[in-house]
């Protein structure tokens, strides 16, 4: 026997045509490599709470107070229970600009911004912060500093030092690496001050003592290509340039890390509303991308990338139409995390994000795994074999319950797929964890495609082919 090893923990393969790939694994959507070289479930969302009187709006989280503050597309603000998911509205004046809310917590209040006048809440209501603070897309706050940026345009002001209400025209700056606008503010964990337009970042840090408050340390000749897609985790900025790169950005240098999913993104046709967020979860380190608006591959709207910066690894990240029977955009807006609890907003709901939770919103989550098309020696050969491990035996007590199963199919010479074979993944003592598959028959190249739909943990730890090269 010759044991032909499919490599899990490869990283995912798009920067080429699909036809082209030969070795390893080309697409992982719901998956991720864990620690031991295998596949697992990605943790899935499970409902829970409802806004009321807020229909199918994007919902964006923050945290306040030990509980969340959700502000809807509308512009209404309510406080979330974290333990109960009660949530009560909050009085006050509506968040307008109809942009994604922008949070800025200070010594005691938080600040909002969505493209309209920056409000303030201390608790009770929601009211303007002040009627000389500009409209803004994004407020910050710095140092005793409130920032907000001025829409296109390359200026940014701020308040007075400790008094965010009091906001003097004067007290302007301008990010003038290069004469595009800003879109986005940003503050580090470590105070820095980030201003980033389409064509460049500048990095302002406050100055404590001198006529002028804030000074310029150095700019990056990267630009930010959507106002949301920035966040921060391992000391270090991340952000999707405008030359379409995923990149780590610590200091003056920026390193692209998207090599592996480069095509797909080069793809990508609407970026607009886009967002990416951290996601530490399940003993993994996540980076979540979500481009609400692009076409997937499936006839619908919503694509999300997701990279492990730990282990260099990449994904896809899919919800479910229950109408057509197919995967549709993650119905995701926002990503929260509250100690070791971690929240997404939705479209007039929040979800929990469970590492146990085996589906997306109620409903399917698909987990595939599609390999590139097998060779061996340049020649025919013959599939003897394959044995895939994976665990087994956590399937229902009741024996009138369905059984969760695998199905896998494959695909000879890139021609049509096969029906789908399927494999039981046992109830409870049927814990067996090789399953095997004979006899796959003659050809000169072989994909494979392995999914499951059903309710239930998904861990693949081996996949490997029996082949057998045939006489010339």
């Amino acid at each position: 026997m010759t044991w032909y090893p499919i490599q899990l923990s490869g990283r995912m393969q798009q920067n080429a045509p699909e036809s082209a790939l030969r070795a390893g694994v080309v697409t992982v959507e719901n998956l991720y490599v864990n620690d031991a070289g295998g596949l697992s479930r990605f943790p899935g969302l499970s409902p829970f709470s409802t806004l009321p009187g807020t229909g199918p709006s994007p919902v964006y989280l923050t945290a306040y107070g030990g509980d969340l503050l959700a502000v809807e597309g509308g512009g209404q603000a309510f406080r979330v229970n974290r333990l109960t998911g009660e949530a009560t509205k909050i009085p006050g004046t509506t968040i307008s600009g109809g942009r994604r809310a922008s949070f800025a917590p200070t010594d005691r209040e938080l600040l909002i911004a969505a493209g309209g006048p920056i409000v303030r809440y201390q608790g009770a209501d929601i009211d303007l912060l002040s009627a000389q603070a500009p409209e803004s897309t994004h407020v910050a706050y710095v140092d005793g500093y409130a920032v907000a940026i001025e829409p296109k345009s390359g200026r940014f002001y701020h308040s007075r030092p400790g008094q965010y209400d009091q906001w003097d025209p004067l007290d302007v700056f301008s990010a003038e690496g290069k004469p595009d606008d800003l879109i986005a503010a940003f503050v580090t964990e470590y105070n820095e001050l980030m201003l980033l337009g389409t064509e460049t970042v500048e990095q302002f840090q406050s100055v404590p003592s001198g006529a002028q408050p804030f000074a310029r340390r150095w700019a990056n000749a990267d630009g930010l290509l959507g106002p949301d897609l920035i966040c921060e985790a391992d000391q270090a900025v991340w952000m999707m340039t405008n030359e379409l790169e995923f990149s780590r950005l610590s200091g003056q240098t920026s390193v692209p890390v998207s090599a592996a999913v480069q095509l797909p993104l080069d793809r990508v046709d609407d970026w607009s509303r886009a967002w990416c967020a951290h996601l530490p979860i399940a003993g993994q380190r996540f980076l979540v991308i979500h481009a609400p608006n692009a076409s997937n591959g499936y006839d619908g709207k919503g694509l999300t990338f997701v990279y492990d910066y730990r282990q260099q690894r990449w994904c896809y990240l899919y919800g479910w139409d229950a109408d057509r029977g197919v995967p549709a955009g993650m119905p995701i807006w926002s990503i929260l995390r509250i100690g070791n609890e971690y929240f997404a907003g939705g479209e007039g709901v929040i979800y929990r994000i469970n590492p146990d939770e085996p589906a997306v919103a109620g409903g399917v989550q698909r987990c595939l795994i599609r390999t590139g098309h097998i060779t061996f020696a340049g020649g025919a050969f013959r599939a003897e074999q394959l044995r895939l491990t994976l665990q087994r035996g956590d399937g229902p007590y009741d024996p009138a319950a369905q059984v969760p199963v695998v199905s896998m199919r494959m695909r000879k010479n890139n021609t049509v797929w096969s029906p789908p074979m399927r494999f039981s993944l046992g109830r409870p003592g049927q814990s067996q964890m090789i399953l095997r598959k004979g006899n796959l028959g003659n050809c000169q190249t072989l994909q494979l495609e392995i999914e499951m739909t059903d309710m239930g943990p998904f861990e693949v730890s081996n996949l490997e082919l029996d082949i057998q090269g045939l006489k010339r």
